[in-house]
């Protein structure tokens, strides 16, 4: 945002140092008002705190990957293991009628 204040006049651009055909937001600041600016920085315990805690959710982030990873593969062994099985006809009890082939 444009830290010259905007000015209702006639035939005066927005921005002084820019034109009458600036952007909005792209006037200059001028280091009078640069130098009166204080910015508040934050204590040396904050940017550590949040370090921490990015290192906590990606430690996290890796267990909750590692568990997937494991899941998955039970879940294909399981898989692979119930087809076996009903290739090998062990799903369903079968009938003794069935055996001896009538049609």
């Amino acid at each position: 945002m444009c830290a010259m204040p905007r000015r209702k006049r006639a035939g005066a651009p927005a921005c002084p140092a820019r034109g009458p055909r600036a952007w909005p937001g792209l006037c200059p600041v001028p280091a009078s008002e640069r130098a009166a600016v204080r910015f508040r920085v934050p204590q040396e315990f904050w940017p550590q705190e949040i370090i921490r805690r990015v290192d906590a959710l990606f430690a996290l982030s890796d267990r909750i990957e590692q568990r997937v990873a494991a899941a998955t593969a039970r879940a294909d062994r399981v898989t692979q293991a119930v087809l076996a099985k009903a290739f090998r006809g062990e799903l369903v009890e079968r009938d003794v009628g069935d055996a001896e082939g009538r049609c």
